[in-house]
């Protein structure tokens, strides 16, 4: 069993980061911080989007920031969660929505505690993960077989030899893709010159948050909705890719008409592309704002 651990230093670092949360769609603003055994910390926000309503909700991003900072592919052990905070801009608390809860049990230790927050109240309860979980079943993974295939990873050839693009080489042995074994990796810079890294986590029940999400969930976390991209690069195996459908409306919600897209692959070929011209008649905030009511 685990020392009691007080929660209030990660209720605090969710408080603060409340105000970063993108939810004009949704009205839904909340934080989820995470933190591991060994006391790494990672923190993620609600992330509307204009098709989506939910891109990513705060827990999904936060696990998605801990999949790409964590650094478990090189430890060859996944990352083992203790506590997770969950902070709600709401009159009472409220579980993460299911597809969080549902990659959690994935990584959350046995004792592991889930702290339900308010914005106005603060620590509201306390309760075990395993006891949230229960009514959701949770998602069959062969772990050893999949660190084992996570370890072939590190040992592909590449000829990367930029230094950065050789951070995003990093990021991308650290997806967690055992459905597809599709790994990306995936880096934004802001129009202010700050760099965000993502990778793909798979939740094997039909749902999975790629790279380019997740590196925007971080942008978010970080600077709040006013953030803006400059560049996407995304790093793949084989064919030179961009960002599928999804990932394309995600870059649209931050995106400038000068956003560019950038796609390498392990052996140092590319493509690039504006990224208005990778989704045209796209649709935002204006198409929404001209069709309410009233």
């Amino acid at each position: 069993m685990f020392k009691r651990f007080n929660p209030q230093g990660l209720i605090d670092r969710a408080q603060h980061l409340l105000q970063n949360a993108h939810a004009p769609f949704s009205q839904y603003r909340a934080v989820a911080v995470i933190r591991l055994d060994d006391g790494q910390v990672f923190c993620g926000v609600t992330v509307d989007n204009a098709a989506f309503v939910h891109g990513y909700e705060a827990l999904e991003a936060a696990l998605g920031a801990m999949i790409a900072q964590s650094g478990w592919a090189q430890k060859a052990a996944l990352p083992v969660i203790t506590d997770i905070v969950f902070l709600v801009d709401a009159p009472s608390p409220q579980l993460p929505a299911p597809q969080g809860m549902s990659v959690l049990s994935l990584f959350a230790a046995l004792r592991a505690r889930l702290h339900l927050a308010t914005a106005t109240q603060g620590l509201h309860k306390t309760i075990l993960v395993a006891r949230a979980l229960q009514p959701l079943g949770a998602p069959v993974l062969d772990r050893d077989a999949f660190l084992k295939l996570s370890a072939q990873r590190l040992q592909e050839p590449h000829k990367i030899t930029d230094p950065a693009m050789a951070k995003l080489l990093n990021v991308r042995w650290q997806a967690f893709c055992p459905v597809s074994e599709y790994a990306v990796g995936a880096v934004i810079e802001t129009t202010q010159g700050n760099v965000y890294y993502g990778c793909n986590l798979e939740l094997g029940n039909n749902r999975a948050l790629h790279a380019e999400g997740v590196a925007i969930a971080q942008m978010v976390t970080a600077e709040g909705p006013a953030a803006r991209i400059r560049c996407v690069v995304i790093l793949t195996k084989g064919k030179v890719g961009f960002p599928c459908g999804g990932c394309r409306q995600n870059i649209q919600e931050f995106a400038t008409p000068e956003t560019e897209v950038i796609g390498y692959n392990l052996d140092g070929q590319m493509c690039h592309a504006l990224h208005r011209d990778l989704l045209p008649g796209s649709f935002g905030h204006e198409d929404i704002d001209s069709a309410r009511v009233g």
